[in-house]
């Protein structure tokens, strides 16, 4: 249901239901016969580590990408609820231009009116019903960081230097806690692979490859 995908009617759009559609997904591409290295950004990090909490026996290693070890906490918990329910009750282009307003306000830099047009369409062509959902499962998704240290699952922990979807705090304990410690990409910050490809890369050649 994001970006020009239809979000089936009765589709499972609960953690679980993403969790077994990443699976799915990997048998078709894979076959299931070894291992895969499977990454998840932001939201996907979250989904991600709920697949391999659920089916460990099918990963080789989960790298979560400016994401967390569970769902936000706080303002930004609340935040998310609210665009939920505004995608419910006044649609998509209201929850976009709301939040756009609230990035102004906590000074970030307005894009080109070019880019500005480019990620109005994009959000606009997303499912409704998919896109409340994920916001709600932003705010409630429980924390798995005991479950992930239990799989026997390598996981790695990475970040843009600028990335503030997460806390740094938050991100650095769910690294300690899994053994390992935050890779930091420069120059970047909640989407290093479009802001610093060649570094996300090597970083993630690393972390296969160890």
């Amino acid at each position: 249901g994001q970006f020009e995908t239809t979000a089936d009617p009765g589709a499972d759009l609960s953690m679980a239901g993403f969790a077994a559609d990443l699976v799915a997904v990997t048998g078709a591409l894979f076959g299931g016969d070894e291992r895969t290295h499977v990454v998840g950004h932001s939201l996907g990090g979250l989904v991600a580590a709920t697949a391999v909490v659920d089916s460990p026996d099918l990963w080789a290693s989960l790298t979560l990408m400016c994401s967390g070890p569970g769902g936000f906490d706080g303002a930004k918990g609340r935040e998310a609820l609210d665009g939920a329910l505004l995608i419910e009750t006044e649609g998509l282009e209201a929850a976009y231009r709301s939040r756009a307003r609230r990035a102004m306000e906590r000074g970030q830099e307005p894009p080109s009116e070019q880019i500005e047009q480019f990620l109005l369409e994009r959000f606009m062509a997303n499912s409704p019903e998919s896109l409340a959902a994920m916001a709600r499962l932003l705010a409630t998704a429980p924390d798995r960081t005991a479950d992930l240290a239990g799989s026997g699952v390598k996981v790695a922990v990475v970040r843009g230097e600028h990335d503030d979807a997460w806390s740094h705090a938050a991100q650095d304990v769910l690294a300690a806690a899994l053994d390992t410690s935050v890779v930091v990409l420069r120059q970047s910050a909640h989407s290093p692979a479009v802001e610093a490809p060649e570094e996300t890369r090597d970083a993630l050649v690393r972390i296969w490859m160890s």
